[in-house]
């Protein structure tokens, strides 16, 4: 992706990320964890991204992923913006959002290396 992605270019996603150990049982015993998958946490996440130059994203989500029917997904995901997301930490959050910019030119990341993983990081809460 970032050969391919232009100077100046963005890369918008979306992602599942770990969030809690409550998340991961039920991932590991209801969900995609049982065959495998595995979820980065926002701040791995982000580490991975940080070869394009900036990083800005949001993390959100806590309870909406239990809910069984698209009915009770939506009344949690209702709870987790007006309540959930306002007094917990981001890496509880089981989703990232963001986009990430390629810088203009030749990538300074490139000329360093050892600084991969500590990127511009621009992170907003979830409103």
């Amino acid at each position: 992706m970032h050969r391919a992605l232009k100077p100046g270019g963005e890369l918008w996603f979306a992602e599942n990320a770990a969030g809690t150990r409550i998340h991961s049982f039920f991932r590991t015993h209801f969900g995609w964890g049982r065959k495998g998958c595995s979820y980065l946490s926002s701040e791995d996440a982000v580490g991975l991204l940080s070869a394009f130059g900036t990083v800005d994203y949001t993390t959100l989500g806590i309870l909406g992923g239990f809910g069984r029917s698209e009915r009770q997904r939506r009344v949690l995901g209702a709870v987790d913006q007006a309540l959930c997301e306002r007094v917990t930490p981001e890496g509880w959050r089981y989703i990232i959002t963001g986009v990430v910019r390629k810088n203009a030119g030749r990538c300074p990341r490139e000329e360093h290396p050892e600084e991969i993983g500590t990127p511009n990081t621009v992170y907003h809460a979830a409103h």
